[in-house]
């Protein structure tokens, strides 16, 4: 089972994360980006299957899915090759705080966690 299981929508783009929940550890376009106007791109982070991402306004982006947290800081042209693994602790959903370096997320069991950079 493969294909997108999140949408971000932020200022000039949209983020797709997703990627095979039944094969997590795969990262073939395991995620998307449309800017306005413009046809969506196929990235590969190499930390395998995520299901949802956020943005905090600030420049920072979190992902997150059962293979772990990945983190992207800088302008967004950047992408993929500036994603860091930043844990394998599973979660399942992230939100930012707008204007804020905090993200929020949650998993399984109650599992709740935040990040502030």
């Amino acid at each position: 089972m493969k294909g997108a299981n999140g949408i971000t929508v932020t200022g000039d783009y949209v983020m797709f994360p997703g990627g095979n929940y039944m094969d997590p550890e795969r990262s073939d376009s395991n995620f998307a980006v449309m800017y306005k106007n413009r046809k969506p791109q196929h990235y590969e982070l190499k930390s395998g299957y995520k299901s949802s991402v956020a943005d905090n306004g600030r420049g920072v982006r979190i992902a997150c899915g059962i293979s772990g947290i990945s983190a992207h800081e800088g302008p967004f042209p950047s992408y993929p090759n500036s994603w860091k693994t930043i844990s394998t602790e599973p979660f399942h959903v992230v939100k930012a705080l707008p204007g804020t370096g905090q993200f929020f997320l949650a998993g399984s069991r109650g599992r709740i966690a935040t990040i502030t950079f």
